[in-house]
This record gives structure tokens, C-alpha cells and sequence, in this order.
């Protein structure tokens, strides 16, 4: 869920985030425009 484009919202419920899931909310930042690449993006670690 994208809120007034400055935030991505994602609710999982695993038992551990993989590698997978960070490359996922890096793909929904960039896809979104919220980052212009992959570099300027925030990282999921950073969030927690």
C-alpha cells in the first residue's frame, strides 16, 4: 500500500523476512517512484 506516495505499507506474517521480501519493498520503491533507483532507497533492516 502506497500513502501519499512517501510511504510503503506490507504485512507479512512469516516466520522470518527472507532476502526475497527486502527485494520485494525495494521493487514496490522503485516501481513506485518513490526512489529514482535502487541505491536512493531505504533498506527494510533500516525500518526495524
Amino acid at each position: 500500500m502506497l500513502v501519499e506516495n512517501k510511504l510503503i505499507v506490507e504485512l507479512k506474517n512469516v516466520e522470518k523476512i527472507l532476502p526475497i521480501h527486502e527485494a520485494q519493498v525495494l521493487i514496490y520503491e522503485v516501481m513506485s517512484g518513490t526512489c529514482k533507483n535502487v541505491s536512493d532507497c531505504c533498506r527494510p533492516q533500516e525500518l526495524i
